[in-house]
């Protein structure tokens, strides 16, 4: 392992307009942090700010194989207590998007590299709690100050750590009682792209309620029309017969989602957009492929894959997002010997 640190190469930005700042990503909780909270406000300027997680964010990339040599780096940097804990925080905030996204710009990211960002995540975890607790685990607050009690950001934190959807709406409903009954005219000054704290509260607590609705809505319909249907649970329980080898190297999550993926193919002739890719751990890639191409032959008669199948499983299942495919000369491509090349059990 290197010990020296990777330092790639970084533009500092001249407008804080050259960043994408999405209001509802890390991003933008940032940016609101810096220019609507009393505190926050004062530890640093935003361009300044984001300039230097940029940088922070792709160092600790390229780094991601060494946690001690990047660990150092970050402690090295001259940055005051509280800029330092902010810098953890969001920091932190942008390797978990970067492995929820599975790539780092344009690159994806197989399971090696996703398991050394969460030991990065981790390492960060780490130097930021004890950070935490020596700056403000003690602190004596000021109660009368308004942004100390009801602050958006933070609600909207402390809001995603309610189990279900009902105790969300019920934990936005007593707030917003408890604003109206204890804030004045400071709720004017307190905005967040023009909408004031009370107004957000109230369209986050209808936009949970509606779902709320919705899902109970969808629930009754299902359970008057829903009928089984046998032939969809066998066709089901083949894909998952013809799976189950993979289940110690697949999450059981993108386990379904594969093989409700496929079912949708085979019963519709087209695959649903997926959210996410597939992640498989480390096995015989040409094991996994004649196992897929298996599958499509039992279920349509021996017929030759199809262009649709092929780019599906390159385009979703982390296994084949680098193998080469030639949608022009498919039998001749990488991906397509993979699938056709025998391969035992081992």
């Amino acid at each position: 392992m290197e010990n020296h640190l990777i330092i790639p190469e970084f533009q500092p930005k001249t407008n804080l307009e050259e960043y994408t700042l999405r209001p509802r990503g890390s991003d933008g909780l940032a940016f609101f942090y810096l220019t609507e909270d009393w505190y926050w406000k004062k530890i640093f300027k935003p361009l300044p700010f984001f300039n230097l997680l940029y940088e922070q964010v792709g160092i600790a990339f390229q780094n991601r194989s060494n946690p001690v040599v990047l660990k150092q780096h970050l402690l090295n940097l001259k940055l005051e207590k509280p800029e330092r804990l902010y810098l953890y925080k969001f920091l932190g905030e942008h390797i978990d998007d970067i492995s929820r996204s599975n790539k780092f710009s344009s690159e994806p990211l197989d399971y090696e590299n996703l398991r050394m960002l969460t030991d990065i995540r981790g390492m960060i975890s780490k130097e930021y709690s004890p950070l935490f607790k020596e700056l403000y685990e003690n602190e004596d607050k000021n109660v009368d100050n308004p942004n100390n009690r009801f602050d958006y950001a933070r609600e909207m934190k402390l809001l995603e750590a309610k189990p279900d959807k009902e105790a969300k709406q019920q934990y936005l409903t007593e707030l917003l009682a408890d604003y109206t009954s204890n804030v004045g005219t400071w709720e004017e000054n307190k905005r967040w792209n023009g909408e004031s704290f009370s107004g957000m509260i109230t369209r986050e607590r209808d936009k949970i309620k509606q779902e709320i609705e919705s899902e109970r809505q969808q629930d009754s319909q299902d359970i008057i029309s829903e009928e089984p249907e046998p032939e969809n649970d066998l066709l089901l329980s083949t894909i998952e017969d013809y799976l189950s080898e993979f289940e110690s190297i697949i999450i059981v999550s993108d386990l379904e989602t594969l093989s409700m993926a496929l079912k949708q193919y085979f019963e519709t002739g087209t695959f649903p957009v997926l959210s996410k890719i597939i992640k498989v751990g480390r096995v015989n890639i040409k094991r996994f492929g004649w196992v897929l191409n298996e599958l499509y032959r039992s279920l349509k008669g021996n017929s030759k894959l199809s262009m649709e199948y092929l780019k599906f499983v390159k385009e979703n299942i982390s296994l084949f997002n680098e193998v080469e495919f030639d949608e022009d000369n498919k039998v001749n491509s990488t991906l397509y010997k993979y699938f056709t090349t025998q391969t035992p059990v081992k």
